[in-house]
């Protein structure tokens, strides 16, 4: 298998050092859309600007405070360019210079790209095509690991695998190109604007940097919007499961709760056959504490018509059965993961709740904590 991968990625690292010049104009263009103005989410400029250029190249641009500079009218528009250009007029050369006053806004400089030392071109070329030949041979990649992986796996391993893969190539692609098209752009300019707010010119950039920066980035972002498919991949297949993410259960310094023991799931009777003091003590150390709470909110918000009236209603809710069974089980228990999911839950109900009897852009939201906790000092002394 890795014969074959490695065959394949050299073979298309070699065609691509033919198409390097292409590659490298494909990761120039975030800088130059960078050079753009609306890139930066700036408020467009109220003041007209008056570029002067001599043969193509710009002298200055100024801002004008009327539409007449001297003899000539430069418009209402917000860019005018005035073009300097030689006339030879037989021994004599005159500057013929010409209006433009419907010119788009132009672009602001940008750092430009360099080497620096006699290695870095043919390092930087050999980079760029290593990369690129593992994006083209990465069909072929693919298909070599699975040909390897997938003798090996169960029945349900391979459909989950499968959808796995196809989900999350769709999803990696997406993170990349939402990094290309999106986010890069305007996080290069503020890169260079960081420099000036300190002072500092940035001239010029080291193109491997240049190079290296955006391709991690790229990477970055498209392994960020896949890792929710990895993850649910790892729980199907059992590669993760609720027992290994919430830690040990049982052990000596939790506490036995309202009859409620000590081995997760619990009892939620107190010991009581018919519903008294310790039945609701042991359901407020429950998840089942949280739910009814959000049951009252939901009567609260029928009967009294809260936010669906003209005045301004006030509804403070207090999910405080994670605080109970925080303090008796420790926050590295089962008890705490499974009432920190099922809160997940509840919060959404309550939001989609709002939603449909407030309205979403009816009612203003504010939640906070009640505090911090640290491990249990036995089981981190254990640690």
């Amino acid at each position: 298998m890795l014969v074959k991968i490695g065959a394949a990625t050299l073979l298309a690292m070699m065609v691509c050092l033919f198409g390097v010049k292409q590659i490298v104009a494909i990761l120039q263009w975030p800088l130059k859309r960078a050079a753009q103005r609306h890139v930066l989410f700036m408020p467009a400029p109220t003041n007209q600007l008056l570029t002067v250029e001599l043969g193509g190249v710009t002298l200055q641009t100024i801002t004008v405070l009327s539409n007449h500079v001297a003899f000539f009218d430069v418009g209402t528009n917000l860019y005018t360019t005035a073009q300097l250009n030689p006339v030879r007029l037989g021994s004599n050369v005159f500057l013929e210079m010409r209006v433009i006053t419907n010119d788009s806004a132009p672009e602001l400089a940008m750092p430009k790209l360099v080497f620096m030392d006699p290695s870095a071109p043919f390092l930087a070329m050999m980079h760029l095509a290593f990369f690129a030949g593992l994006i083209m041979a990465s069909p072929f990649v693919l298909y070599f690991v699975a040909e390897f992986v997938m003798p090996a796996l169960k029945i349900v391993e391979k459909k989950y695998f499968l959808r796995a893969f196809y989900f999350g190539t769709v999803l990696f692609l997406a993170g990349v190109s939402f990094a290309y098209f999106v986010v890069l752009p305007p996080a290069l300019k503020f890169a260079q604007l960081c420099g000036q707010l300190m002072g500092v010119e940035v001239p010029f950039w080291r193109a491997e940097d240049y190079f290296g920066f955006e391709i991690k980035f790229m990477l970055g972002m498209g392994l960020g919007f896949e890792l929710p498919v990895v993850l649910l991949a790892l729980v199907k297949i059992g590669l993760l499961d609720y027992a290994k993410l919430s830690g040990p259960d049982d052990v000596s310094p939790e506490g036995i709760g309202y009859g409620q023991g000590r081995t997760f799931p619990h009892p939620t009777t107190g010991g009581l056959k018919t519903p008294g003091r310790k039945f609701y003590d042991a359901v407020t150390n429950s998840p089942f504490g949280n739910d009814l709470l959000l049951d009252l909110a939901k009567k609260a918000i029928d009967a009294e018509q809260l936010g669906q009236r003209d005045a301004c209603d006030l509804l403070c809710l207090s999910f405080s059965s994670n605080d109970v069974v925080g303090h008796c089980y420790g926050p590295d228990s089962q008890e705490v993961l499974d009432i920190t999911l099922r809160s997940d839950l509840i919060i959404k109900e309550l939001l989609a709740y709002l939603d449909a009897k407030v309205g979403k852009d009816r009612y203003v939201l504010l939640m906070t904590a009640d505090h911090g906790v640290g491990q249990i000092p036995e089981l981190a002394t254990a640690a």
